[in-house]
This record gives C-alpha cells, structure tokens and sequence, in this order.
C-alpha cells in the first residue's frame, strides 16, 4: 500500500571542545521503504550553521556553506535513480523499493599545527509522495 507523502529529516549538531588539529567528516543517513507504488521527488535540501574556525585570531575556515546531499531511490529492477540537492522542482514518478537521503560535511585537518575550533549544525530533508 502506497504511504502517500513523507518527510525524510536529519539533523546533528557537532561540537569539539578544546583546540584540535583534525576535524573529521559527518555524514547522516536516513532510510525507509516503500511499497513499489509511483514515487515522484518533490524537495530535497541540506543546510549547515556554524563551522570551522582557526587559530587564535578565530578566523572562519571557508568552504562551502552547504553540506552535500543526495536521495537515492531504488527501483523494482535493482536499478538506482539518485537526486542532488538543493531541488525545488518535482522529479518523473519512478516504482521504488526503498529511498536514503545521505548529507555529507567534510572534515579538515590543519597544516602546520594550527589550531582549529569547531560547532557546526548540519541537517537536510527530502518530500516524496508515494501513490497507487
């Protein structure tokens, strides 16, 4: 039986007290399964607050400000149909088994013995509809 429409959501807050020279990655996974019925993709976003900060001064490390985030339905074939984020836009209705939404931060590892400093708050969602 179809689920009708349904909220994948992840969040982790990460914190590191003390200075370190090595912050690792994060990566969240959240999975169900579905019933093979018509699933269209409607939204799948990933967002980030907080970050890496180095050495005394406490300047902010810059790379992206969007963690990476990808849904992956997998279809009654075996095959596998994945979606990047962020997208607003609805995907083609596909017979899928079973979704993950993955969200990925990197990590950073400092040169030279800076110190680094770090609160980063990542999360993501996905909405999918599942009918008949």
């Amino acid at each position: 039986m179809a689920k009708g429409s349904i909220m994948f959501q992840v969040d982790v807050l990460q914190e590191i007290g003390g200075p370190v020279t090595s912050i690792p990655p994060v990566t969240l996974k959240v999975f169900d399964f579905l019933s093979f019925g018509k699933t269209t993709v409607r939204e799948i976003t990933a967002e980030k607050a907080g970050g890496i900060v180095a050495g005394a001064a406490n300047i902010s490390v810059g790379y992206s400000s969007v963690p990476f985030a990808i849904l992956r339905l997998f279809l009654r074939a075996g095959e596998e149909v994945f979606f990047l984020a962020p997208s607003h836009v609805s995907s083609p209705q596909f017979e899928a088994g079973a979704a993950i939404l993955e969200i990925e931060e990197l990590g950073v590892t400092s040169i030279g013995g800076n110190e680094l400093g770090l609160s980063r708050r990542i999360g993501g969602h996905a909405y999918l509809d599942e009918v008949v």
